[in-house]
């Protein structure tokens, strides 16, 4: 009887492939071992961690699909060689990064953690991916440059800041419940 494979999903195999990239576990078994065995290590990889099992086949096709896209390059050939992100690849991957941050939603603990922010206009790209992010994770759009969260979030804030390079212009202020926020415990449900 012959074994019914799944579906080779090339987008997510991709997806992987680039965050092992992003990450340097192929750039480092790349620059020390053939291409041919870097195949082999990131499908052991996939089938250890991930519990998939993808052929060298559908493998390779994601690596040319990454390099057809422009999201990582070849550097060197043979044992000298390398695999780096590119300009594109880097922003792709922190896109990927930024979308995996989420809010664990735990028990209120009475506090309010409020975001404030002053992003300059040359960084007005990142101010929206910012404003996004936030209102993706559940925040609630307090005033202008001001948002507001039940939950703990320092290092997800954090992480989110270190991505779109807002270290600077970013604050977190936790503070105990005040006066009229009557209006956000309704609004959370709290």
């Amino acid at each position: 009887m012959k074994k019914i494979q799944k579906p080779h999903k090339p987008q997510s195999l991709s997806v992987t492939i680039l965050k092992l990239v992003g990450i340097g576990v192929a750039i480092t078994a790349a620059s020390i071992i053939s291409p041919p065995f870097l195949y082999i290590l990131v499908k052991g990889y996939l089938k250890y961690q991930l519990r998939d099992k993808y052929t060298t086949k559908q493998i390779q096709k994601s690596f040319a699909y990454l390099h057809r896209k422009k999201f990582i390059a070849y550097t060197g050939k043979g044992k000298k060689g390398k695999i780096i992100l590119t300009a594109l690849g880097q922003r792709h991957f922190k896109k990927l990064q930024l979308k995996d941050v989420t809010i664990k939603k735990n028990t209120w603990d009475g506090k309010w953690r409020f975001l404030l922010f002053d992003i300059a206009e040359t960084y007005r790209t990142e101010r929206h991916i910012f404003r996004k992010k936030l209102q993706e994770m559940g925040f609630y759009h307090f005033q202008r440059s001001v948002f507001v969260t039940p939950h703990k979030c320092e290092q997800e804030i954090k992480s989110i800041k270190m991505l779109l390079g807002l270290e600077s212009s970013v604050y977190l202020i936790t503070a105990s419940r005040f006066p009229g926020d009557d209006k956000l415990v309704k609004e959370f449900g709290l």
